[in-house]
């Protein structure tokens, strides 16, 4: 998973998993007007999110295929 403020700075990436001892955490916290992507790493990938406080699609902003935020 990439994690990026669109500010120019490098991307955070963290994977995803069970094994805390290999670097991997079970979740990420996405902070306030940080861009996130992922990619599976295997056959499936299975995510879920949680909005709070509640999700307002006034709010969400989907960039247009290929975009990158600064940095990437």
């Amino acid at each position: 998973m990439s994690l990026s403020h669109n500010d120019g700075k490098p991307m955070k990436e963290v994977v995803l998993g069970p094994n805390i001892f290999n670097c991997e955490r079970p979740q990420v916290v996405v902070g306030k007007w940080e861009w996130q992507s992922a990619q599976s790493l295997g056959d499936w990938t299975l995510v879920g999110t949680t909005v709070a406080p509640g999700f307002d699609p006034k709010g969400f902003e989907m960039p247009a295929e290929g975009w990158q935020p600064k940095g990437a």
